[in-house]
């Protein structure tokens, strides 16, 4: 953007919205970005390994979940 369109953008008043934390919604902080505090990145960890965000997907026909190629045998 060229420093004519900066500053009349300003002029009309637009202003840069902030990132916030999407754990609490507080301002993000460029240090934990996305998130405002480490704690916050910690509780959206966490949220992963509990299962609390889930990637969709299906799984490939013919396989069972469990299914493995091996029979166990070494």
């Amino acid at each position: 953007m060229s420093a004519k369109a900066a500053n009349a953008l300003r002029r009309k008043g637009a202003r840069r919205r902030k990132a916030r934390c999407p754990v609490c919604g507080r301002v993000a902080v460029t240090r934990f970005a996305p998130f405002c505090s480490l704690h916050c990145a910690d509780v959206d960890l966490v949220r992963w390994f509990d299962g609390g965000y889930v990637v969709p997907g299906h799984e490939p026909a013919g396989r069972a979940p469990n299914d493995d190629d091996n029979d166990g045998a070494a």
